[in-house]
């Protein structure tokens, strides 16, 4: 790993679909993930203590969904990238 690395959080309550994401991108050499979670309650306890360069957020999630965290999310950390996305609906964009 690199200085350059992204660090990530993976956030996303379906445990095969988190599993996989982050299997995927352990095959990516300037990623890292250094967290994941399964709501955004405990996404924004993560971004907090891991301090992520960048986030992939599930938006419908048990608990507390995506949409909520977001703005706890920029609030907290001003620079973080999100990548919100339904994964199921494939639908992404961009804060």
């Amino acid at each position: 790993m690199t200085l350059n690395n992204i660090r990530l959080l993976v956030v996303e309550d379906q445990n095969v679909v988190r599993e996989e994401f982050v299997a995927i991108l352990l095959f990516q050499s300037d990623i890292e993930v250094v967290g994941q979670t399964e709501d955004g309650i405990e996404a924004l306890k993560r971004v907090e203590e891991k301090r992520p360069d960048a986030i992939l957020l599930d938006l419908v999630m048990p608990r507390q969904d995506g949409l909520t965290e977001v703005d706890k999310i920029l609030w907290t950390r001003k620079r973080v990238s999100l990548r919100c996305t339904p994964f199921l609906m494939g639908r992404c964009f961009r804060i």
